[in-house]
Parts: C-alpha cells; structure tokens; sequence
C-alpha cells in the first residue's frame, strides 16, 4: 500500500506531466475532500517551525 506522501506525489506527476488525461471530477474531488486535512497539517508544522 502506498503512502499518503507518496499518493501525494503521485498526483502531482499526473497533473504536472499528463494533463492532457487529467480527470478533473478526481482532481476537484481531491480539492474538496483530501486537501483541507494536509492543508491543516501543513499549517501546524509551520506553527511549530515559527515558535
């Protein structure tokens, strides 16, 4: 099973490299449900890094 992470990169290939077989129902869908949680995570690492 592969990691968050590297689902994560996963993605980024895809939409970086293969755009023209980007299936934009699964990038919003990612944007909606999977987005908020990492975007939350990052905010709490950079709290930490500043103080």
């Amino acid at each position: 099973m592969r990691s968050d992470r590297e689902r994560l990169l996963d993605m980024r290939y895809v939409l970086v490299h293969g755009y023209f077989d980007v299936d934009l129902d699964i990038v919003w869908a990612t944007v909606q449900n999977d987005l908020p949680p990492v975007r939350r995570a990052v905010a709490t690492i950079l709290e930490c890094i500043e103080s």
